[in-house]
């Protein structure tokens, strides 16, 4: 069984470290497998799932090593821990 995405967000994240960012095909890759076909149709489902963890401090949502809204943020992006990440309970 793969790991669901924000499950797979979290682990990735804590691996990378504080301050590191995470490409979100990455995460995908995670959990659809190497396959375009198993992880592509993730990324959607994906970015919705990181966006409603940004509104809760959980994560940050970067565009070009900037933080971007995440209610407005377009184009590739990567992820890195936000404010409240250490509340999460793995």
């Amino acid at each position: 069984m793969h790991l669901g995405l924000e499950e797979a967000a979290r682990a990735l994240l804590r691996a990378a470290g504080e301050g590191e960012l995470v490409d979100p095909a990455v995460i995908a890759r995670a959990v659809g497998g190497e396959k375009p076909e198993g992880w592509g149709p993730l990324m959607q489902p994906l970015r919705l799932a990181l966006v409603k963890l940004a509104h809760d401090g959980s994560v940050i949502i970067y565009r070009k090593g900037t933080p971007a809204d995440p209610d407005t943020f377009r184009g590739l992006y990567k992820v890195g821990r936000g404010p409240n990440f250490d509340v999460w309970e793995i």
